[in-house]
């Protein structure tokens, strides 16, 4: 949408607010919302637990909100033993997405500067008050959507951590291998990957302020509930989409349900080649000794 040369600006046209959370969205498509019987809160009363961080997850939920960013962290640290797992680069698997995530923020900045003008004009300040209100919402949007994590950002987190003395552990591509494999009592992540991969309990913030409070996923609730083998939970991962394969050939609710009764990737081919064809198997099998090569304690 160009609004430097749209004197006729349709307030109407500006996209909704869950337009601009397209980062947030990580991990196995639907995946939550399929586990939202089994969401509980966490409690946040026991201490001592050793805690894996997903370090990039909680920069694209708090971004430039540093005192609440400090304060979270802070808490943690006073009953728990915390670990910050960050990524070094994405999975070559992830190209696709990251390529899409790179030009979503590019967009969404070329936006914020075609605002930023529009904001400038006479034709803004000829607006009403419910107008005007209404863009400024839609340039608060588009920042949030073009924000990365910059040098300087960087800086003061590596600061924060040390103040509070919790380690920081590059991994050698993505955090999810170490966040996995650590034997962490808990995972803090928005990355439902991480539930594939049999993390013992996912922790994801919640709350406008974050505090510290979460909604918790069990790892072997999470199993139970499920009913799949781990080999069809990476196969689920396929099927309904995903960070490393984004194509969704079906909602996670059939997905499930197929793999139930047809057994695994193989069978839905034999009895769906249509929907799922033999490239597609292969693919899979590229992918689970690759990317999803890992074998989880």
């Amino acid at each position: 949408m160009s609004l430097r040369s749209t004197p006729s600006l349709k307030i109407d046209s500006i996209p909704s607010y869950k337009e601009g959370i397209f980062y947030l969205i990580m991990g196995v498509r639907g995946l939550l919302t399929y586990c939202k019987d089994i969401i509980t809160h966490a409690n946040m009363n026991v201490k001592d637990l050793r805690i894996g961080i997903d370090v990039y997850s909680l920069f694209f939920l708090f971004r430039e909100k540093r005192v609440e960013f400090h304060a979270y962290l802070e808490g943690l640290s006073k009953s728990h033993k915390l670990e910050c797992i960050i990524d070094t680069r994405a999975q070559k698997e992830k190209e696709v997405v990251v390529k899409e995530r790179k030009e979503a923020r590019k967009e969404a900045s070329d936006q914020v500067k075609e605002i930023h003008t529009f904001q400038t004009s006479d034709i803004y300040e000829g607006l009403d008050e419910t107008q005007r209100k209404l863009i400024d919402d839609y340039m608060s949007i588009k920042k949030r959507d073009a924000w990365c994590v910059h040098k300087e950002y960087m800086r003061w987190f590596r600061g924060v951590i040390e103040l509070l003395q919790i380690p920081l552990i590059q991994a050698y591509e993505e955090a999810d291998t170490i966040l996995a494999q650590g034997n962490y009592d808990v995972v803090i992540s928005s990355d439902s990957d991480l539930l594939i991969y049999g993390v013992k309990r996912l922790w994801m913030p919640r709350g406008s302020n974050w505090g510290l409070q979460h909604n918790e996923i069990d790892g072997q609730r999470f199993s139970e509930y499920m009913r799949l083998t781990k080999e069809q939970l990476y196969q689920l991962s396929f099927l309904a989409g995903c960070d490393i394969q984004p194509r969704k050939f079906f909602p996670i609710d059939i997905a499930v349900n197929l793999l139930r009764f047809y057994g695994s990737i193989q069978g839905i081919h034999a009895k769906m080649p249509t929907k799922l064809s033999k490239d597609d198997v292969a693919l899979y099998t590229t992918l689970r000794s690759s990317a999803w090569n890992m074998e989880i304690q």
